[in-house]
């Protein structure tokens, strides 16, 4: 269980006490080298949360996504030169509205753009 000591009230715009949160979860890594100079790697993280708070108006917290998956590709070209790519999909975000009563929405999932970088060693 986690206990933090303060946030930010939607509807005061000032910093209170919480009570009590709790964050469950499981992160699964994959990864493999289907080549000498290759290597693949994915993940997905799943996040259970809970606002436990006694007289809370929510159920969970806002911007927790509770799917992530991620891709990656590792890979060297030889002669020191180095190449990176990757992709994150991120689903189930709730956020809550600022006037009362308090209602609660699902952001729209997304999926970050491609990622890549290529690197060259100096000798």
């Amino acid at each position: 269980m986690w206990k933090t000591s303060s946030k930010k009230n939607r509807l005061t715009d000032r910093f209170e006490n919480n009570q009590e949160y709790r964050f469950r979860g499981i992160e699964l890594t994959g990864e493999t080298r289907p080549w000498e100079r290759l290597r693949l790697r994915v993940r997905y993280t799943h996040l259970d949360n809970e606002d436990r708070s006694s007289g809370s108006e929510i159920d969970e917290l806002q911007y927790r996504p509770e799917n992530k998956v991620s891709f990656e590709a590792f890979t060297d070209f030889g002669y020191g030169f180095q190449g990176y790519l990757s992709l994150l999909h991120v689903a189930d975000q709730f956020f809550y509205s600022r006037q009362e009563p308090v209602q609660k929405a699902q952001l729209d999932n997304f999926t970050l753009p491609l990622q890549s970088h290529k690197t060259s060693r100096e000798s």
